[in-house]
């Protein structure tokens, strides 16, 4: 035992060598030194502006992705790392009580930088937390301004396996043997294995949302012995969202077969038992989080034909939304949750909104409590108004969707007024669905005659003061004297060409011939 003790400790020092040792952990407190203000390219932020921007980013979105240490201070973290600096300022400032436009001028700046840190070899690790943290609350997207977060998730997993995420460096020995548990484990190795997880489970995410199975497979490497023997000490929320992402990962590669444009008998026979296999696989999760991947599996239901969609699948499809709505009801009520609303809430309500619509507008629609579905539904277009940051970004024209869809008597219908439930895109799995209702939507609303309804529909969604972020610690800061850094680029988008793609590529879809 003694032996062995010495080499494992040789072997210590000998990766030391290679990996250099992590600064000692020190409790830092905010009043230790004045906050410094900052300018990123023509834009120059006052302490004040900074120090509000980081309090609302550790108190409200922090604790739903906590990559960061709560404690550093903000001239700490420009001193380690401007861009991930400038990443928390400008999710603080996502509703900014004084300066609502701040926001969208930092949008350009902030992602120019983080483009250049893919190829920085200075603290590669804090621009993957960088990443990582504007895969989940993205700057608002446009017609103009669209939104990269797919090709950074793919940029996010191959640079954290640059760096070594993927093989957490401890030490394979048997635990038991050395008579030792959890202290074993170097701190460091326990905070990369974080990381990697977060890395792992935000690709997967992002890659589902837009519509495509994960090209790198989840539990690649995190089947690995070493990182089995890391996982304990992970925390519990983090292990759970790690298990729903591979069973999903594992799930949507099987879901790409049924993507043709039509399935026999026997492969709608196939589609049912793989959605009841997941389906059990997700039972096994005791947790609500487990509901949002339930949508993915109630909308795969919609791929059969609308003769084999029965009865049981209708009321599962139904009180999957629910759950998920009211889940994020009670959120909203609790903590406000649209204040600091994630991207995959925005995508499960996206996801929500195109299956009610489905079974609302259907024939299964008496099976179902529509008074029930009818208020969730209103409600959720509520939450997805106070989300809104600007005009024209997602949430906003989530909202037009939702409520013109819903008033619609022609939805989900031919010309001469027979159902037509037939799933138009079959190319995106899940998101299929929302595809297919956006390009009926653009069909009955999105005529070229009717711009200035649009513009007048769409600037009622959002109030003059929606993009506030009601908060008792504003800083008191005259406008004025910050206005005239902004310039001509933080002025609102013009209101033409305001639909353009949904954020959905739905532009390029259309022009593909053979988009089913």
């Amino acid at each position: 035992m003694q032996e062995l003790e010495e080499e494992t400790s040789a072997l210590r020092r000998e990766l030391q060598v290679v990996i250099p040792p992590a600064p000692p952990h020190v409790q830092i407190t905010r009043i230790s030194e004045p906050t410094e203000s900052r300018s990123i390219d023509g834009i120059d932020l006052g302490p004040a502006i900074i120090d509000h921007a980081f309090k609302l980013f550790f108190r409200d979105f922090h604790p739903l992705l906590p990559v960061l240490d709560p404690t550093v201070t903000p001239n700490v973290l420009y001193g380690k790392s401007p861009v991930l600096f400038w990443v928390v300022v400008s999710i603080g400032s996502r509703k900014h009580l004084v300066f609502p436009r701040l926001i969208d001028a930092l949008s350009p700046r902030v992602s120019s930088l983080v483009l250049s840190s893919l190829s920085s070899r200075t603290n590669p690790l804090e621009s993957i937390k960088a990443i990582l943290l504007l895969l989940e609350w993205p700057f608002p997207s446009t017609s103009y301004r669209k939104d990269p977060s797919f090709v950074l998730s793919g940029a996010l997993i191959h640079m954290a396996m640059q760096n070594g995420l993927h093989t957490p460096s401890i030490l394979c020995i048997e635990i038991q043997k050395l008579g030792a548990e959890s202290s074993f484990f170097d701190p460091s190795d326990i905070e990369r294995a974080k990381l990697w997880a977060y890395v792992v489970v935000l690709y997967q995410r992002t890659c589902t949302g837009g519509g495509h199975p994960a090209l790198w497979s989840v539990d690649t490497y995190t089947e690995q012995d070493q990182f089995k023997r890391i996982l304990p000490q992970l925390p519990a929320e983090l292990q759970l969202q790690l298990q729903l992402a591979t069973i999903m990962s594992r799930a949507q590669r099987t879901f790409v077969q049924f993507g043709l444009p039509k399935l026999s008998s026997q492969q709608e026979r196939t589609l049912d038992s793989v959605l009841q296999m997941v389906t059990t696989q997700l039972d096994t999760v005791e947790s609500r989080a487990s509901s949002a991947c339930r949508l993915e599996v109630a909308a795969m239901h919609f791929f059969k034909s609308s003769e084999a969609l029965d009865v049981q699948a209708c009321q599962f499809i139904f009180d999957t939304i629910v759950k998920v709505y009211e889940f994020i009801r009670d959120q909203e009520k609790a903590h406000k949750l649209s204040s600091f609303c994630p991207n995959s809430v925005i995508s499960a309500v996206m996801m929500g909104q195109a299956l009610m619509l489905r079974i609302h507008k259907g024939p299964m629609a008496a099976y179902v409590d529509q008074e029930r579905g009818s208020a969730l539904f209103h409600a959720i277009v509520s939450f997805i108004k106070a989300v809104a940051l600007e005009h024209g970004d997602k949430p906003t024209k989530v909202v037009s969707f939702s409520e013109q869809m819903w008033g619609s008597s022609k939805a989900f219908k031919n010309a001469d007024g027979s159902l037509d439930l037939a799933l138009r895109v079959r190319n995106r799995l899940s998101i299929s669905l929302v595809h297919d209702a956006i390009i009926r939507w653009r069909e009955e609303f999105l005529t070229p005659d009717r711009p200035v309804d649009l513009q007048q529909h769409t600037a009622s969604i959002l109030p003059a003061n929606a993009a506030a972020h009601s908060d008792p610690i504003a800083p008191n800061i005259g406008q004025d004297d910050f206005a005239a850094t902004l310039g001509t680029e933080a002025a609102m988008m013009p209101m033409n060409g305001l639909f353009g793609d949904f954020c959905f590529d739905l532009d390029d879809l259309w022009r593909t011939p053979d988009w089913q």
